[in-house]
């Protein structure tokens, strides 16, 4: 059964109480968007077969202690203006001004404070973002007794990453052509290599192997007279 043939209420259920376990050992509260997305696999022998991926984006994520936080300090302010203990006159503009001040210094932490949170779920080359979306595609499989694919994103960062590695790609393929040498790229991931592999065999003028084990995998890029 593919991924679009499941129940989307049982198939929203099953993403909600997953990010919400998830959400909960980390202690953040999160939004989310997801659509099933339909690809070509290439086959054996030149044929392709239709495939499907959960494509699954968070967004809103907030740390529940700094929430916490904020409401208590928005209480504090309203019991203040409440009781009457904000001065009348100047002092009362004054207060507005500081409030003023306040509600800009606070938006720019809490941005700030966002991007961190963002950036720790998507680590080093995504590498958290990569465990979560492993988590999220085995917990679904196992719900539906199927493979659901996943591909999981914060803030855009696989577009953001795609390009960054057509980019190496090409400045490699630039090399190569160059010097006439074989050129070794820096160990990436699976995901990663895929992306070198396609940019670099769509262009034609160099061929690519991987070498190495683990983490130490990388791709190696020749030109085509030795590949």
């Amino acid at each position: 059964m593919k991924v679009s043939e499941i129940d989307q209420a049982e198939l929203t259920q099953a993403i909600e109480e997953t990010l919400g376990v998830i959400s909960d050992y980390l202690g953040l509260s999160m939004e989310y968007d997801y659509e099933i997305e339909k690809y070509q696999k290439a086959g054996d022998e030149g044929a392709s077969y239709e495939r499907e991926i959960l494509k699954l984006v968070l967004k809103n994520i907030v740390d529940d202690n700094t929430r916490a936080q904020a409401d208590g300090a928005s209480g504090e302010g309203d019991s203040e203006l409440e009781t009457g203990e904000v001065a009348e006159g100047n002092k009362l503009e004054d207060s507005y001004e500081a409030h003023d001040l306040d509600d800009d210094t606070n938006y720019n932490r809490s941005e700030q404070e966002v991007r961190s949170i963002e950036s720790l779920l998507i680590g080093y080359r995504g590498q958290s973002l990569d465990r979560l979306q492993h988590i999220v595609s085995t917990a679904l499989s196992q719900k539906f007794a199927q493979l659901v694919r996943v591909s999981l994103d914060i803030s855009n960062y696989r577009g953001k990453r795609q390009d960054t590695l057509e980019n190496i790609a090409r400045r490699a393929e630039q090399t190569v052509i160059e010097t006439g040498m074989d050129l070794e790229m820096e160990p990436m991931s699976s995901a990663d290599r895929r992306v070198v592999h396609q940019v670099l065999s769509d262009g034609g003028k160099v061929a690519t192997a991987s070498i190495g084990e683990g983490r130490e995998r990388r791709i190696v890029v020749k030109p085509l007279s030795n590949s």
